[in-house]
């Protein structure tokens, strides 16, 4: 029978062992789970380490116990009614936590692009089981106590902790039917948040003025969670404006706890409001409040601290409440319309005796004593442990009186003070109790007399500790792994390329693929790009204008689940070229060539150009074609003038339309024969010709009309003329001789006026075309008209040259000037060309006359 008894046995263990097999436990360690062990007889707290272990081995007395175990990515598991014994380790063993779901997610904004930051909720019906904040891309994760359900996810872009508007213009957006299962990632939900309604308006005092810093506060009318509405501060203008966290609905408008006004919530103003839409003119007007100010007092005098003091008006209307401070002084100021009130303190028990007030609109009242029927004793001192150092959080309590009863914590120091009070007496005999978890409770009784002033320090002894240890385990399962997703840049133009960089945390090995999608399409492949050191990076050229998304994937491997990133958003824009235009000089003869060329900065394909050139005598457009970003072209000056040039480019596929700054180049007429004569434009003697005319004549009005009929007479003959001396060195030579005598005369005249230019310009004009045209005059025709009247003397017989002559000239000139005088002033073009032009010859003629009567006279006819 014992053999059979032992063979059923090892069978037995033989079956269990075919059962489970050669498998290894499938529990692991949880590493940095927080343990809080909370009770009436003490409370501790722990982490645990690499090993999955934990122990506490002070502050928990002997007593029973609940244990709370938390740890990211698992259900939290709560142990109740654990007892632990003084001087005794309870060894809780394995505490195996179950595997949470996972929820990742995005928070895109009305268009569909992710936004953040957020904060998003986690919802089971109407509760709210969790909430986290979405990162700047509006990426989320839920990852711990999440059991297996049907959740919706709320986001908004309000704060209730902070109370802050993280992003302005939303409204909450969520998404319902999210499912998750324990130990499964739910990946890939999308939060859209909506457009936020507007309410504005205006808060005045009752006589029209602004009043500012008002806290205005919109709530739906119907029960909502509470992260649906709005607030708003009013500016100096006394106006508001909330943008943010309104969805289409109804709402209650109100102003809420405005110091120094009268406010009731129960006034508040409903209005509707609809996405996208402004609901305008919510105005309110405030009646500034009365004032009631005084003291408390114990019926001894002393002064009652921290008391409440509170008013009320007979009509149930208003009502304002505050404390007094260390010195029983109160001030009530907000809230305050006309009317009677009751004006009461409470101290613990304690009630003052009531006063009537009477507050006209606006009324300040002061001096309102309120008394306690009572006298009061003040309690203070420490709370030790056994060793000296001072205990925190030790309540002690005072009863007194038999049935009143107070109480006071304890603290960083260890000090606390309370008062007690008692009436009908001077003396009583106060109970005090001192107590902390974890200590044995100290009491004892003191002796106070009315208004005195008493220590009274405990020293508490510890109670026998007992000790918990264990392991924090989970069922092994995949660990979820953390995939980034960053864009160097989310806005860029066609052509251009962007840096797609990421991060796999913990650091892992592998391949990570990278997908787009343009203009809400499903997503592609890009690329694959190799992990190294858990960091990963490519790079991505658009080849079309629009919106794209873009995400990664890790496939996971044996140890972590697959991952995969939020998505980011990328605007690909056209082209908005610069582009810059040169001219291959500034400055030209006439019939010169003139290139324009230029660069197209970014370029993105062929694209057509127009050139536009405007000159003297009209504007013409030029189309050209750039392939590679540059291009040129050729033009002839063919007149004197400014001739601008500019490079449009027209809105196509792949640009903007963009134009160039204007550039310009100066076309002049050539000194031909001067130029001829002496080899080039640069020769000093052409650059002085040149400037002669261009800085001195051509600045004035009377000088520019000159040189039009001058022109037109030079130029008549001066090329045939320039063509012939060009060829022939003995003309340039003889040539030469000719225009010096000129040069030196000009040079004279210019001497003469200089200074009359920046005086009087035309007037200067005048005096050098007077000086000018007589030394032309001596130098040119004096010598061949005295030759002629020389050799005419010596075939016949020549009367010398009389005054008449010289008068009849003399008097042409001057008929000559009023009328130069009349086209300058009044700007007639033809007057002051004819005018000059004959002021000029005759001064010729009159140069040379004058010149042959003094020689013919002195020399010849004596």
């Amino acid at each position: 029978m014992k053999k059979a008894l032992e063979l059923i046995a090892m069978l037995a263990i033989i079956a269990i062992s075919l059962a489970h097999g050669n498998s290894t436990s499938t529990l692991v360690p949880i590493q940095n789970a927080l343990i809080e062990v909370t009770g009436s007889e003490g409370e501790g707290s722990a982490k645990t380490g690499a090993a999955g272990t934990f122990q506490i081995t002070e502050t928990l007395a002997e007593g029973t116990y609940t244990i709370t175990i938390e740890a990211k990515g698992y259900l939290t598991k709560e142990l109740t009614n654990v007892g632990i014994k003084a001087n005794e380790e309870k060894d809780l063993g394995d505490i195996v936590l179950d595997a949470s779901a996972t929820i990742k997610g995005t928070v895109v904004d009305p268009d569909g692009k992710p936004v953040g930051p957020a904060i998003v909720y986690l919802l089971k019906g109407n509760d709210i089981i969790n909430s986290t904040a979405s990162d700047n891309q509006g990426n989320f994760v839920f990852d711990t106590n999440i059991p297996t359900g049907t959740y919706s996810i709320t986001a908004t872009t309000y704060s209730m902790e902070t109370m802050q508007m993280l992003r302005e213009g939303y409204a909450p957006g969520t998404t319902t039917g999210v499912i998750a299962t324990q130990g499964s990632s739910t990946t890939g939900v999308t939060v859209r948040l909506g457009v936020s309604g507007i309410i504005s308006g205006r808060v005045t005092d009752m006589q029209g003025n602004p009043v500012r810093n008002i806290f205005v506060v919109a709530y739906p009318t119907q029960h909502e969670p509470t992260f649906f509405g709005s607030f708003a501060l009013t500016n100096d203008n006394g106006e508001y404006r909330m943008k943010s966290n309104l969805v289409s609905g109804r709402y209650n408008v109100t102003v809420t706890f405005q110091k120094g006004y009268v406010w009731s919530l129960t006034e508040a103003i409903q209005v509707d409001v609809q996405a996208g839409q402004e609901t305008r003119n919510v105005n309110f007007q405030l009646e500034k409040s009365g004032s009631i100010s005084g003291k408390a007092i114990f019926s001894d005098g002393k002064p009652v601290a921290n008391a409440i003091v509170s008013a009320s008006s007979s009509d149930g209307k208003y009502w304002s409440m505050n404390m007094t401070d260390a010195e029983g002084n109160f001030m009530l100021d907000s809230n305050l319309g006309a009317g009677d009130y009751t004006v009461m303190a409470y101290s613990g028990i304690l009630i003052s005796g009531p006063q009537s007030v009477h507050l006209d609109a606006g009324e300040e009242k002061s001096g309102i004593l309120l008394t306690m029927t009572a006298k009061s004793a003040t309690i203070e001192g420490t709370v030790t442990d056994s060793k000296g150092a001072p205990l925190e959080d030790a309540t002690v309590s005072a009863t007194f009186q038999i049935y009143l009863f107070t109480t006071a914590t304890t603290d960083e120091k260890g000090e606390y003070s309370l008062s007690t009070w008692f009436t009908g007496k001077d003396t009583d005999d106060v109970q005090v109790t001192a107590s902390k978890k974890g200590y044995l409770e100290a009491t004892r009784t003191i002796t106070v007399e009315a208004g005195g002033k008493y220590t009274l320090n405990f020293q508490l002894q510890q109670k026998p500790w007992g000790t918990v240890k264990g392991r924090i385990v989970g069922e092994f399962a995949k660990k979820n792994a953390e995939l980034s997703l960053s864009l160097s840049s989310t806005s860029i133009q066609i052509g251009g390329s962007i840096t797609i960089t990421g991060s796999l945390s913990p650091s892992r090995s592998g391949r990570v693929s990278v997908y787009t999608s343009f203009g809400g399409a499903a997503f592609s492949e890009l690329t694959e790009v190799d992990l190294s050191n858990g960091q990963y990076s490519c790079t991505f050229t658009p080849d079309r204008i629009g919106n794209y998304l873009v995400k990664t994937e890790w496939p996971g491997d044996d140890e972590y689940n697959s991952a995969a990133s939020g998505t980011a958003s990328l605007t690909v824009t056209k082209i908005t070229p610069s582009i810059s235009l040169s001219l291959s000089s500034t400055s030209v003869k006439i019939d010169d060539s003139v290139t324009v060329s230029g660069t197209i900065s970014p370029f993105y394909g062929t694209t057509a150009i127009t050139l536009t050139i405007t000159g003297p005598s009209g504007t013409s457009q030029v189309p050209l074609t750039s392939t590679d970003g540059t291009f040129s072209y050729t033009f002839v000056a063919n007149a004197e003038g400014t001739w601008r040039a500019q490079v449009s480019i027209p809105a196509s596929e792949n640009y903007n339309e963009a134009s160039s700054t204007e550039v310009t180049v100066q076309a002049e007429k050539k000194c031909i024969i001067a130029t001829v004569t002496f080899g080039s434009e640069l020769a000093p003697e052409v650059n002085f010709l040149r400037g002669f005319r261009n800085n001195l004549i051509l600045k004035t009005y009377a000088g520019s009309m000159f040189y039009i009929a001058f022109d037109a007479f030079y130029y008549s003959w001066s090329t045939p003329a320039a063509k012939f001396i060009q060829g022939n060195e003995a003309m340039k030579a003889f040539t030469k001789l000719l225009i010096y005598p000129l040069i030196g005369g000009l040079q004279l005249t210019a001497y003469a006026v200089m200074p009359w230019f920046a005086i009087a310009p035309e007037f200067a004009a005048v005096v050098a075309g007077f000086i000018a045209s007589s030394l032309i005059g001596i130098i040119y025709f004096f010598i061949p008209a005295l030759g002629v009247r020389y050799a005419i003397r010596k075939i016949g017989t020549v009367k010398p040259m009389t005054k008449r002559p010289l008068k009849y000239c003399a008097f042409f000139v001057l008929l000559t000037m009023p009328a130069m005088a009349i086209g300058i002033l009044a700007n007639i073009s033809t007057l002051t060309i004819v005018a000059t032009s004959l002021y000029v010859l005759g001064n010729i003629v009159l140069a040379t006359s004058t010149a042959l009567y003094v020689v013919e006279r002195k020399l010849y006819f004596k």
